[in-house]
């Protein structure tokens, strides 16, 4: 999920009950719920090196303790000049990070994009595909359920009446949320039922993705491959789709570069996150001889629009030219 979502997670989770836990457990409720996205501070160096590290080993479970070791004597420090911090409210304090921690992961499995939860002795990646990277029902969901307890206070000021905690506000929006969830698995369960139920060109489903989008429920967006092509089409719920209305990108016939750009740094982690990857193979304008390879995933757009993109350029002789990986083609280089 997006870190606006972590933290406001971390803010409903304090005022749940992790309040109670210790003093001046707010800011260590939010910052562990977001801080395993620290990761993100790769990005100004280069967008290869980004989708290299990104929900790796800072979101390993393996790592959480120890994370939330540091986050608590961060805590420790910052809370102890208020007043003395007992060994058990230290100790509260820590598994309060580290449940913050763990469910950030967990959350991180939702989405298209994925997390790598099992690094370093697996670094494949676990995606559920239920919810976009940023969901605007469950931005509403948690936004309000933070705000339900201010408009309240402002009320029972007016006639004279005192407030509640707002822990009540807090525990309907997480019960909200788990509802909201567990629907859109659901839902994804459906729309990739109805994708693998239909032929794409003469040939059967050999993968289907159902990649959801960040408002609607019951519009997503198939991705299927088959034994010549990948596939994309617009699923909605309500109806029968048409797999004649997919657009297709047929596979290359041959896999040379495919091959040589597998072999090189951006190739190797480029293929190791895409699970839908379109190729495009053409000649080089620029050079004589020379070969243009394009690679896209298309859980995340059409070729066209260059969203998670790898570029290369292949000499006469195979050798690379040049290599190239952005999230958008043309804004971010590597």
């Amino acid at each position: 999920m997006d870190p606006a979502t972590h933290a406001l997670t971390g803010a409903i989770l304090n005022r749940a009950g992790l309040n109670r836990l210790a003093p001046r457990m707010a800011p260590l409720a939010v910052v562990s719920s977001i801080w395993p996205d620290i990761d993100v501070l790769t990005m100004p160096f280069s967008s290869i090196l980004y989708l290299e590290v990104h929900r790796g080993w800072t979101h390993a479970l393996a790592l959480q303790p120890l994370q939330a070791a540091v986050l608590t004597l961060g805590w420790w420090w910052w809370a102890s000049r208020a007043g003395r911090v007992s060994l058990g409210q230290s100790l509260r304090a820590f598994f309060a990070a580290l449940f913050c921690l763990l469910l950030h992961v967990f959350f991180d499995t939702w989405n298209v994009y994925g997390v790598r939860p099992f690094a370093p002795f697996s670094w494949e990646w676990v995606h559920f595909d239920w919810l976009h990277v940023f969901d605007l029902w469950v931005w509403l969901i948690l936004v309000i359920g933070l705000l339900a307890p201010l408009l309240a206070r402002l009320v029972y000021t007016e006639i004279g009446a005192r407030g509640g905690s707002g822990a009540g506000a807090a525990w309907l929006a997480l019960a909200l949320f788990a509802g909201y969830v567990s629907g859109r698995a659901v839902l994804h369960g459906r729309a990739v039922a109805q994708a693998s139920a239909r032929i794409y060109e003469k040939e059967t489903p050999r993968r289907v993705y159902a990649v959801p989008g960040p408002a609607s429920l019951v519009r997503w967006k198939g991705v299927i491959e088959t034994a010549s092509a990948w596939h994309t089409v617009e699923i909605p719920l309500l109806r029968e789709f048409d797999p004649e209305a997919a657009e297709t990108y047929y596979k290359p016939e041959s896999r040379r570069f495919i091959e040589l750009a597998g072999n090189t740094r951006t190739g190797k982690v480029f293929l190791d996150f895409s699970k839908a990857t379109a190729w495009r193979i053409t000649p080089a304008g620029t050079v004589d001889g020379a070969t243009e390879v394009r690679a896209t995933d298309l859980r995340f757009g059409p070729p066209s629009e260059g969203a998670f993109s790898a570029e290369w350029l292949f000499g006469p002789q195979g050798n690379v030219l040049s290599e190239t990986f952005a999230f958008q083609l043309g804004q971010t280089r590597r």
